[in-house]
């Protein structure tokens, strides 16, 4: 039988008055998919650690494509003098993939023994500052100066992807179609900015962020021109954020949510949103509505309602003595569970609402994770493709 996790009260207090009104687009999809999911993922202190288990197989390609175009972009990699062809730029790729996924990928049991309160602290330990230092002398291009770690359950990981090598050789196949998507729509990678975090008050004590893949500044034509901070940014201007696929869980608002963001934050707003496919290599246009941002509103109110509620409901057991209570005993905690809206939560496999209504733990499930590599393997082929220096731009 599967236990009911617990909660540390205190703590999750605390988290709770610090950071529960700084409202990303991740943690306004949890709330709408599960209040329980968003509380889960974002401020609970659990009593059993493993109660909160982090699997990211299914997250980390996207993490990796992500890494190598932000610094290619935003430290002008492609400018260098020794960039001389496609070959070279293409190799950079290579090497940088596979010594930037071996710095941040951990197996899952790694979670729990890391130097540091919380995975995300890590790479400022003395452990994770000498992991980087390694990595640099293997050849990982010095740009490099961050990393969030990635847990790996590797028998997940290979039913979803393969081995490494061949996870590698795919992920390196993908970015001859991605530069060429850009080339396709004359999208200059000096008017670029990529992984661009952005905060506005929406209201008094109420702040909505997020990091956005790519901000295209379409109206500038000086000759010569490099964009260098978000502060230069044209209205008109394209955002772009990265998919390794566009699958069904896409949801266009996260487009409009981050739009939403700089309206307020810049007072610039697009000419065009769009989801870049990294596997297919392809963009999905859309328009911003501009109704979007009262919607918005609307439901930052919802949520700052939830959580002084919940704060308030904390406060009021901490005050009668308690420390741990069970998660489904959270005060206003709602537990709305769906396949979709539990793929992350790291509740997953424990939460006595998902366990009712049958949702599986698909990294536990092998059969599943089966399925997931045949589709991978419907999408990029039984082989992996060749050398990305063979594709022409």
């Amino acid at each position: 039988m599967t236990t009911e996790p617990e909660i540390q009260l205190v703590p999750t207090l605390e988290r709770m008055r610090k950071k529960a009104k700084d409202i990303s687009w991740s943690k306004l999809s949890q709330i709408q998919k599960c209040p329980a999911n968003w509380l889960a993922s974002n401020f609970l202190v659990f009593a059993n650690v493993e109660s909160a288990a982090i699997e990211n197989s299914l997250a980390v390609p996207g993490t990796v494509i992500q890494k190598m175009f932000e610094i290619f972009i935003n430290s002008r990699i492609y400018n260098r003098p020794e960039m001389t062809s496609l070959e070279k730029i293409y190799e950079w790729f290579n090497t940088n993939t596979k010594l930037f996924f071996e710095l941040c990928t951990f197996d899952y049991s790694e979670q729990y023994t890391l130097p540091s309160s919380e995975p995300r602290y890590y790479p400022r330990t003395n452990h994770g500052k000498a992991r980087v230092r390694a990595k640099y002398k293997e050849g990982l291009d010095p740009e490099f100066k961050s990393f969030k770690p990635q847990f790996m359950d590797w028998i997940y990981f290979n039913s979803l992807h393969g081995d490494k090598t061949k996870f590698l050789e795919r992920l390196n196949s993908l970015y001859p179609n991605i530069l060429k998507i850009f080339l396709k729509y004359n999208l200059t990678l000096d008017k670029m900015l990529s992984e661009q975090y952005v905060q506005a008050w929406m209201f008094k004590g109420v702040k909505i962020n997020g990091g956005v893949d790519f901000l295209y500044n379409v109206n500038n034509h000086t000759k010569n021109y490099q964009m260098k901070t978000i502060n230069t940014l044209s209205s008109e201007y394209i955002l772009i954020d990265g998919k390794h696929k566009i699958s069904k869980y896409v949801e266009k608002e996260q487009l409009f949510f981050y739009a939403t963001v700089i309206g307020i934050a810049f007072k610039k707003w697009p000419s065009q949103l769009a989801f870049l496919d990294w596997s297919k290599g392809n963009f999905e246009f859309f328009d911003f509505p501009l109704t979007y941002v009262e919607e918005l509103r609307a439901k930052v109110v919802n949520i700052v309602q939830l959580v002084d509620t919940t704060i308030a409901g904390i406060g009021q057991l901490i005050d009668q003595g308690q420390t741990i209570i069970k998660v489904s005993e959270i005060p206003s905690a709602k537990f709305t569970p769906s396949q979709n809206g539990c793929r992350f939560c790291p509740m997953i496999g424990v939460c006595p609402a998902a366990i009712k209504s049958g949702i599986k733990d698909v990294s536990k499930d092998i059969s599943i994770a089966k399925d997931g590599r045949r589709q991978a393997e419907a999408q990029f082929g039984d082989k992996p493709k060749g050398a990305v220096n063979q594709v022409e731009l």
